[in-house]
């Protein structure tokens, strides 16, 4: 039987805060346990005291009033699920609080238990979304970060270099006019290959806008890699591509979709740290499959020559803050999970024959338009 959920509703109206125990005192696995408080000052006391799992939250309090209440919130415990209780059927009001940051808006006259348990639920998981989004771009904008640092740093290393060779040729007794020039062509060439790398940063920024639609994977799979590629070649990594042609769209974030990859071709390089160079290979493949009813899917897999996983650690590898390195979070494969399953898709470990380990995931297909 599941643990009981804490409720802690902030209303003012005796009425309305007795309908909604009663509603949720019937509810059962889980239960709810509901503490409640008239005032929102005594509602923040009570959310910075711990212990709570969810808030119900009237707008219209002795206190605060209208999208201000639902800001001191956000301000005071800006990870806690919030449903806001109104008493006005007001569609675009409704809209503005969830943009504000609510995860629900219910209309008190309808608020049964069935509709309160629902959103109460609701808001829980797509809080927890929320927040694995938000951990996995931390995530993933790390590596990134690592990756930027390794690529701008060569021609940056390389500019310095010969500045200083140009200034040598330049402080002899006799200037040596053409082994400066020379060098600073190789200023030039230098400054353009870093500048090419912001560019291509830039570029895998803007192409995901945080909404859902129709996408190429094979695209988003080489728009990571070439995010990971400095630090591959730094790992004596070898990579290899092996992407289908005329591969169904799929419909999801781009950027999200990306970060996926890039955890999954980052962890499979960090997997090979212990392998012998020259046997270090990191394939990346793409193909169609059938998915849940015959309906067409695509399965991207990763696959490493690492040292694999204990068995033990493979039904325990996607849980949060579970990690076999030495300066892990153990957050990157759940948020991974997380993003995938977000999208409709499962993503999985499979041990290798010989080495290693390949971690795949899949996403239906784009659905086509009915003729």
């Amino acid at each position: 039987m599941s643990r009981n959920i804490n409720v802690l509703l902030i209303e003012d109206n005796p009425g309305d805060a007795r309908l909604v125990r009663e509603a949720l005192k019937e509810a059962s696995d889980p239960g709810y346990r509901v503490e409640w408080v008239r005032r929102l000052s005594l509602g923040l006391d009570r959310l910075a005291d711990g212990g709570i799992d969810v808030l119900l939250l009237d707008l219209g309090l002795p206190d605060s009033q209208g999208l201000a209440t639902l800001a001191a919130v956000h301000a005071s415990a800006p990870h806690m699920p919030v449903v806001v209780l109104s008493g006005a059927v007001d569609e675009q009001f409704a809209v503005e609080v969830v943009q504000a940051s609510a995860q629900d808006y219910l209309v008190k006259t309808y608020a049964n238990r069935h509709v309160l348990t629902r959103s109460l639920r609701y808001a829980i998981e797509r809080k927890r979304g929320e927040e694995a989004m938000r951990a996995a771009r931390v995530l993933t904008m790390g590596e990134l970060a690592a990756s930027i640092a390794h690529e701008v740093n060569q021609p940056l290393a390389a500019v310095v270099t010969n500045a200083e060779a140009a200034l040598r040729w330049l402080a002899g007794v006799t200037p040596n006019l053409l082994e400066a020039h020379a060098a600073l062509v190789r200023i030039s060439q230098d400054g353009n290959r870093a500048s090419q790398v912001i560019r291509r940063i830039r570029a895998f920024l803007k192409k995901g806008d945080g909404q859902a639609a129709p996408l190429d994977i094979n695209e988003a799979i080489q728009d990571a890699v070439s995010i990971a590629r400095g630090e591959l070649v730094k790992s004596r990594v070898a990579l290899r591509l092996d992407l289908a042609s005329q591969l169904p769209p799929v419909v999801g974030d781009r950027i999200q979709l990306q970060q996926v990859v890039l955890n999954l071709v980052m962890n499979g390089s960090e997997a090979m740290s212990s392998t012998a160079e020259g046997s270090r290979e990191l394939v990346v493949t793409s193909r169609n499959v059938a998915g849940p009813e015959g309906r067409p899917a695509v399965v991207v897999a990763v696959r490493d020559s690492g040292a694999g996983i204990k068995p033990e650690d493979m039904n325990r590898m996607f849980d949060a803050f579970f990690t076999t390195k030495a300066t892990g979070m153990g957050m990157g494969l759940s948020m991974s999970r997380s993003i995938v399953e977000n999208h409709g898709g499962n993503l999985w470990a499979t041990p290798n024959q010989d080495l290693g380990l390949t971690m795949q995931f899949t996403l239906p297909a784009e659905r086509a338009n009915p003729s």
